[in-house]
């Protein structure tokens, strides 16, 4: 999985997908109006029919919103890889860790503060083996607590895209 400046235009992408299909849902009552007005339609009955086709439209596109938004940060080749891949077995040779990372959150709820812990994202190098193949390094990246970072001579399960052998999703 690519991760650093490819993750966040990854996420920049799906923001401005986002935005652009909040935007344009947001504007659809006032275009029903401007519409109904041209064809001197407008009523108190119209513009509550527009106003109720807004708010069910409203879910479904707050949905699509949320989905554009968490698929973002794992590429398309990586989901491709963990869906379609081949199984195989990888030893840690090294792990680095970037300067990226999943801030503390802290959320407030009626009686109790929930906290969720920071993740940094580790570089693990990897040599790959499978089955009746020569075995090659790849590089894999990921978002970790501390306690779930492997150490090196760990073996890793993963699977290996079909078509790209140096996308490699590490199945945890």
């Amino acid at each position: 999985m690519k991760g650093g400046w490819h993750r966040g235009r990854r996420l920049l992408k799906g923001w401005a997908a986002a935005l652009g299909l909040a935007t344009f849902v947001s504007f659809l009552p006032l275009a029903a109006h401007v519409l109904l007005e041209h064809l001197g339609l407008v009523s108190l009955t119209s513009s509550l029919v527009s106003m109720g086709v807004f708010v069910i439209a409203l879910v479904p596109t707050m949905i699509a919103c949320y989905k554009i938004i968490d698929r973002a940060h794992v590429p398309i080749e990586d989901r491709e890889a963990r869906a379609a891949g081949r199984p195989a077995t990888a030893q840690v040779v090294r792990v680095e860790r970037t300067r990226w990372r999943i801030k503390r959150a802290v959320r407030r709820k009626i009686v109790v503060s929930v906290v969720s812990p920071q993740r940094w994202e580790y570089r693990i190098f990897v040599r790959i083996e499978l089955p009746g193949e020569p075995g090659y390094e790849a590089e894999i990246a990921e978002f970790l607590l501390s306690e779930e970072v492997p150490t090196k001579g760990d073996i890793l399960d993963v699977k290996v895209h079909p078509r790209l052998p140096d996308v490699v999703a590490w199945m945890r």
